[in-house]
């Protein structure tokens, strides 16, 4: 891959799906994540020209930087509103943001256009439907499905979660909301096509 494949590879991510979306599909994928920066670092090492080497390393450096941040952002989404119990669930924090949300409402009301956009993705293990139905919502989140939650995020209060015994103040982001929708798409899904479950699984 040439670093021009690469820069527009990277430039019709951002374009197709807005900014916040098109960084979540670069991070969301580690493994890919990790082929772009060999691809990089390998392009940089043919590079005869200095200017280029220069502007390469600093893309270079942007990736592994939006690689950071969005790991550690995808992590503490599952510390907030999730909890490890084979799968993973929507812990109390999860609950009443995806209460407060009316997630129900809004998962019935779209649920066949964004099951068939996980179908797309053909994932094969329930963590792959996991990954995609979180995908789903991300990429989605420009379309006018969105706008209400939009609304909420932007006139909601901080809302109180636990973590622990401890009480605090937390600013809820469209992210957060994506997450908590996830987990009950990722269910949803699993209902319907359960061949994707292992046999002791099966719902």
């Amino acid at each position: 891959m040439t670093i021009f494949e690469i820069v527009i590879s990277v430039i019709s991510a951002l374009a197709a799906v807005g900014i916040f979306s098109g960084l979540y599909k670069i991070g969301n994928k580690i493994g890919g994540f990790e082929k772009l920066i060999n691809n990089i670092e390998i392009s940089m090492k043919k590079l005869p020209c200095e200017q280029h080497g220069k502007s390469l390393r600093d893309l270079h450096d942007d990736v592994l930087a939006i690689k950071t941040f969005l790991t550690s952002k995808y992590k503490n989404a599952e510390a907030i509103w999730g909890v490890k119990h084979s799968p993973t669930m929507l812990n109390e924090n999860g609950i009443t943001l995806f209460k407060n949300i009316k997630g129900d409402t809004f998962l019935s009301k779209n649920k066949d256009f964004l099951i068939e956009k996980i179908k797309k993705k053909k994932p094969k293990t329930p963590l792959d439907v996991e990954i995609d139905a979180h995908e789903v919502l991300i990429e989605n989140t420009d379309g006018e499905m969105f706008n209400a939650l939009k609304n909420w995020v932007y006139e909601s209060p901080a809302l109180q979660i636990w973590e622990g015994d401890t009480a605090k103040s937390y600013t809820v982001s469209l992210y957060d909301v994506c997450y908590v929708l996830s987990i009950p798409l990722r269910d949803m899904y699993l209902k319907l096509y359960p061949d994707v479950l292992p046999a002791t699984q099966v719902i």
